[in-house]
């Protein structure tokens, strides 16, 4: 299979994902079929890694993908090293509620409770470079599985989709590099081109 990019440096070209869920699920299925290379580092072993201050060395971006957690629980709390490093990230479903938070935001329920596994209409999309080659004036439908939702859009971001449901659905810290999308590309019509303009970004950072 053909790759995507040429890969000039082989030590840090890999996305460092880390994995909220149990089992790998579709995120990393949809690298594997981009070649996108990638290091996992599951949730539950996060309190025995010691290397986070290598990151920026080894790396050219973070995921933190969606989990599972109960409901209205505190989302598992991201070592510090990782969350300040000057890596790109993108955070996806409990990852964008954990790097709003991070970022100042506040969590609150959702307007109906739950929403579970439901698709919901993006409301407005805006022009970004993570939806770079998708038509934002299409209302297509996403998905959508969470209890918790921001408040506001993180202070210093900029919003860039909504559903009538969940009004922070994506945003953008242009400074810091940080995107957070509340729906699940890696389950949707967009997802190649998400991930791939993602790793992009951050592939070209270090070309």
């Amino acid at each position: 299979m053909k790759k995507v990019f040429n890969f000039n440096k082989w030590a840090t070209n890999k996305i460092a994902v880390f994995h909220m869920m149990r089992q790998p699920g579709q995120l990393l299925g949809n690298l594997d079929l981009l070649n996108i290379p990638y290091d996992i580092f599951e949730v539950e072993k996060l309190g025995k890694i010691d290397n986070f201050k290598d990151l920026e060395e080894k790396y050219c971006g973070i995921i933190i993908s969606g989990g599972l957690i109960e409901p209205y629980h505190v989302p598992p709390a991201m070592p510090e090293a990782a969350l300040n490093c000057k890596l790109p990230k993108l955070g996806i479903c409990l990852g964008h509620e954990i790097l709003g938070e991070h970022l100042g935001s506040e969590l609150i329920p959702c307007n109906q409770g739950r929403i579970k596994d439901s698709g919901e209409t993006l409301a407005d999309l805006k022009d970004d470079i993570i939806f770079e080659g998708i038509d934002i004036s299409q209302k297509q439908m996403v998905k959508m599985e969470h209890y918790l939702m921001l408040k506001e859009t993180p202070p210093g971001a900029k919003l860039i989709a909504s559903t009538n449901l969940t009004p922070i659905a994506g945003f953008h810290h242009t400074k810091k590099e940080i995107w957070g999308l509340q729906f699940h590309p890696e389950k949707d019509w967009m997802h190649e081109t998400i991930f791939n303009n993602f790793y992009k970004h951050c592939y070209d950072k270090i070309k």
